[in-house]
C-alpha cells in the first residue's frame, strides 16, 4: 500500500465477524471517526480535495465469516509530474512524522 502526506487509515481491528449487537457500535465509532479526520482535514490542510476507498478482502475458514476491511482517505495535496506519471511511483515532499503532529493538534483552537 502506498500511502501519501496526510493519509489517514481507519479499520476494524478484529478480522472476525462481530456480532449483531456490535456492529450499530462498530459503524457509530467509525462514523465518528471519519467525521473527525474530516474536520481536522478541513480546518488543518484549508478543505482539500480527497478521496475515500474502502479496502475489503474477504477470506473464508471453514464455516468462519471473516472479513478484513479498511477505508483509506487520501487528501489530494500534491500535483503529478514528470517522475511520478512515467514511473508510477509518488514522491512524498513531507515527514511522516511531522504531518502526524500537525494534523494530531487541537481542532478547536482553530475555529
Amino acid at each position: 500500500m502506498l500511502l501519501q502526506p496526510s493519509d489517514a487509515l481507519l479499520g476494524q481491528c478484529d478480522r472476525l465477524e462481530p456480532q449483531p449487537e456490535m456492529r450499530s457500535n462498530i459503524e457509530v465509532n467509525l462514523a465518528l471517526a471519519l467525521r473527525e479526520i474530516l474536520a481536522r482535514l478541513y480546518k488543518k490542510l484549508r478543505d482539500p480535495d480527497y478521496n475515500y476507498v474502502i479496502h475489503t478482502a474477504a477470506q473464508y475458514k471453514a464455516g468462519e465469516p471473516q472479513l478484513h476491511w479498511y477505508l483509506q482517505v487520501q487528501p489530494r495535496l500534491t500535483t503529478q509530474a514528470g517522475f511520478e506519471i512515467g514511473s508510477g511511483m509518488r514522491i512524498n515532499p513531507s515527514v511522516p512524522e511531522e504531518d502526524a503532529d500537525f494534523l494530531k493538534g487541537d481542532i478547536a483552537a482553530l475555529e
